[in-house]
This record gives structure tokens, sequence and C-alpha cells, in this order.
């Protein structure tokens, strides 16, 4: 009867043990870095032509739910409605950004979602078509601030690497002023808010 109060004893401390260090089931990027790419569409929410973004972000895992970082990018609307091409607006968003993450597990995979806040300021750039600048117009846009919330999905490889999905909507106002000969400057503000859904890569270090 001793013996098996013994061996009784020894397998649950084995097994407390064993749940002291076992692995989490999901995987905490507590303290640790991450560097990501992803490449997205941009569409304009006035319905104008779409495009590419390309941007690349880094986090820090505060916690294991919570994240900070920055995320840079730059895309290149093409302004041609119609037959009538007015030039191409360049924007490049720079943006400090906080996600609220939720790991779990199933089986052997692992993912997390996340939501994300992002705060900061895009640097828009137009430049004239041809035929503006043959009738010497002139259309500055101002730097703006931004805002983007958005909504992503990291399913993980292994223990570093992780395929990544993200959906977002950024809103933002810039100043708009035209200059032509002759005529008073016209200023506006003009509603710059995109979406941008896409895909990349992240690795945490």
């Amino acid at each position: 009867m001793r013996h098996h109060i013994v061996y009784a004893v020894a397998l649950i401390s084995l097994a407390f043990s064993s749940q002291a260090f076992a692995q989490p089931a999901h995987e905490d990027i507590t303290g640790r870095w991450g560097a990501g790419m992803i490449v997205a569409g941009a569409m304009p929410a006035d319905d104008s032509e779409s495009a590419t973004y390309i941007g690349g972000n880094f986090t820090y895992g505060v916690m294991d739910y919570f994240a900070v970082g920055l995320e840079v990018g730059g895309m290149k609307f093409d302004r041609d409605p119609g037959r009538f091409d007015f030039g191409d607006l360049t924007g490049a968003p720079v943006l400090g950004i906080m996600q609220l993450r939720y790991p779990f597990a199933a089986g052997k995979t692992k993912a997390t979602i996340y939501g994300t806040l992002g705060l900061g300021a895009i640097f828009w750039h137009y430049e004239e078509s041809d035929v503006l600048q043959a009738a010497l117009v002139d259309v500055e846009v101002e730097d703006a601030f931004a805002v983007k919330l958005g909504l992503g999905f990291d399913l993980l490889i292994d223990k570093n690497w992780a395929v990544n999905l993200e959906g977002a909507y950024v809103f933002s106002d810039s100043e708009t002023t035209v200059r032509a000969p002759a005529l008073t400057p016209i200023v506006d503000t003009v509603d710059t808010d995109y979406w941008t859904i896409g895909g990349g890569f992240k690795y945490f270090i």
C-alpha cells in the first residue's frame, strides 16, 4: 500500500512539474520584435482608381495580447478620370501602431487574430500631368493627420515566420490648393480616405 501511495505522489508531482515547464499552447510574443512586409490594394473612398500599397512594419510585444510598433509605406494613385490625365498622387503613410492580439492554437496550428489602431501622418506629393504643366496649373496637396483602423490575421509557419492577412480603413483629410494663371487659387479640403486589403509575411525575433 505504501508503495502505491509513493507512486501516486510521484506521478502527481511529475504532472505538476510538466505543466509548470510546458510551452504555452499559442505563440507568446512578449518581449519579441517582429518585422513584416505587406502588399495590398489601396482603394480610395471616393471610388477613384485604386493603387498598389507596399508597406513594412515593426512591432514589439509588450505582453502576450498587446504590441506596439511603426508602419511605413507608399502608394501612387493615377488621377485620370475619363479621358483626361491630371497627374499622379503619391502618398507615404507613417503611423505609430497599437495591436490588441488574440493568439490561439488549433492542434499544431498556431495563429493570431488582431485589431490595430494607427495614428500618424500621410505625406502627399502631387505630380501634375503634361497637360496641366502645359497650362501652368499647379496642384498642392498638404500632408495630413491620419487614423488607421484594421483587422488582421497571422498564421505561424514556425516559431519565427508567419503569413499575414490584413484589411484596414485609413481616415484622412488633406487641404488641396489649385493655382492657375490669372485665376484666384482654389483651396478646398479633400477626403483622402482609403481602404487597404492585402497580405504578406512577418518574422519574429
